[in-house]
């Protein structure tokens, strides 16, 4: 809410009565999605300013966690669900200068701080003890590179893999049909540096078989032997998971 009142005063749909929400609403429907997309709205680091409101009825009646749970929903416990992940998910999330000159053992730490502070709201302390011990690497604490790479794996698991896997658990408690798929191919990407092995997204150069017709927007066109018989594997799953719900077994 907080959030949407500010887009709303940026568009001049602002209402300072709380009991015009629904007038609020209105106004942003007759907005075009141009005016609306312009606005830059600044959430804290590692959260996102818009996302699915519980809003005790129809949308989300009760907490998304709560709701997995529920072995009577028939829709989630009955739909076959693949999900993966990328090996550096989280290089999106560092800047062109860190991933050319690494990080400082300084650097990394406020890092963590931020995002502990950001994200959690007891025992701070506590748990940034607990990740810094984990995602440092004590034979070369002062390598920058090395140290890039470690915060790099942190907020690929915090922010990609482990709510990917917890989703995945919650399903596969439901003994519903589930898959959980790595990718590590090395980004074809130029905007993304071939040490970083894959990125955000970069499963979907495969998906969409863009190795296979030597290149489609807005991907590449450049793809070796080997692209392209991962291509022919990648679209072998995903076709056949589209298909029947089920992911044929690996003969390479």
């Amino acid at each position: 809410m907080r959030y949407a009142k500010e887009l709303a005063s940026r568009v001049n749909c602002s209402t300072e009565a709380a009991t015009e929400n629904a007038r609020l609403v209105h106004c942003l429907k007759q907005r075009p999605w141009e005016e609306l997309t312009r606005v830059d709205i600044a959430a804290p680091k590692y959260f996102s300013a818009f996302g699915p409101t519980v809003d005790q009825r129809s949308f989300l009646p009760d907490d998304v966690r709560h709701l997995m749970g529920k072995r009577t929903d028939a829709v989630f416990a009955s739909t076959p669900l693949l999900v993966g992940v990328m090996k550096n998910e989280g290089q999106l999330f560092l800047s062109p200068q860190d991933l050319n000159e690494g990080l400082t053992e300084a650097q990394m730490k406020r890092m963590l701080r931020t995002f502990v502070r950001n994200v959690f709201n007891f025992h701070r302390q506590k748990i940034y003890d607990i990740i810094a011990y984990h995602y440092s690497d004590w034979e070369k604490p002062r390598d920058p590179y090395v140290t890039r790479d470690n915060m790099m794996e942190f907020l690929s698991d915090s922010q990609y893999a482990a709510p990917t896997i917890e989703l995945a658990r919650y399903h596969s408690d439901l003994e519903a049909p589930t898959y959980v798929y790595a990718f590590g191919q090395p980004s074809k990407l130029e905007a993304h540096p071939h040490w970083a092995g894959s990125v955000h997204g970069d499963d979907l150069i495969y998906v969409f078989g863009a190795p296979l017709v030597d290149g489609t927007e807005p991907f590449g066109s450049i793809y070796g032997r080997s692209e392209k018989v991962l291509a022919e594997y990648v679209l072998r799953y995903w076709t056949n998971f589209i298909k029947t719900g089920l992911v044929p077994s690996s003969r390479r």
